[in-house]
């Protein structure tokens, strides 16, 4: 059965959750907030550190549990100096694959799974090139994060997003467009209804993250509640 969870950085902010209706959430932050988590009786679906794609020495702490957990990675940027030719590109390429092999061989020894998003502003705009990398690794405790927004920007779309990931699909980030900006679901034009769609189709049973402020939790887990349904 796929859950609907939010960020939460603050130890406040679970019991926000909690009321606004999610079913879990996503720690990002010190310990604090995920002993919050527990207060309230709200589980932890995943963590995401501040790293973009940090080693393995650089994660912090998992939630407490049985594992594997989960831990969201974002996408790899490649610095000034890694765009400034087809060399560097290609360096920067084969540097995030070396990355990801030491991830998968401790997340295999820690039993967590690690989940890597594309975005589109990144090298890594879309579903197809992350997926690539990610399957040139071949490990089964690499799996791709997916953005709706993202997935709509880069044309993808989504149904082609999900197609492109297929059986690496861990996680699903929701966030709405208007226009070129990122809004809160229910907010912009992406219809989730189709979203959820693909997802069944799937046999997705993760966890899908609402991307809003905490004001704006509520609205968009109604939303995506109807959208579901």
């Amino acid at each position: 059965m796929i859950s609907l969870c939010v960020s939460v950085q603050h130890p406040n902010e679970p019991a926000l959750a909690k009321a606004a209706g999610a079913d879990g959430a996503v720690v990002v932050g010190a310990s604090g907030v995920r002993e919050a988590c527990e207060l309230c009786g709200l589980p932890i679906v995943a963590v995401r550190p501040a790293a973009c794609l940090p080693g393995a020495a650089d994660l912090p702490l998992v939630p407490r549990g049985t594992p594997p957990s989960l831990i969201l990675l974002g996408a790899p940027v490649p610095t000034a100096e890694d765009r400034r030719s087809m060399e560097g590109i290609k360096a920067f390429r084969l540097r995030i694959i070396e990355v990801l092999e030491g991830l998968a061989e401790w997340a295999a020894a820690e039993e967590h799974r690690i989940c890597v998003s594309s975005r589109v502003d990144s090298f890594f705009e879309g579903a197809l090139e992350l997926t690539e990398v990610l399957r040139a690794v071949g490990s089964d405790w690499l799996l791709y994060a997916l953005n709706t927004f993202d997935a709509e920007e880069c044309g993808d779309g989504l149904s082609g997003a999900t197609d492109i990931c297929g059986d690496m699909l861990g996680h699903v980030v929701a966030e709405d467009r208007a226009g070129n900006s990122r809004v809160a679901p229910g907010q912009g034009q992406i219809p989730f209804d189709r979203l959820f769609e693909q997802l069944r189709l799937l046999g997705y049973e993760g966890a899908v993250e609402v991307a809003a402020v905490p004001d704006a939790w509520e609205g968009a887990i109604a939303h995506l509640k109807r959208a579901m349904s």
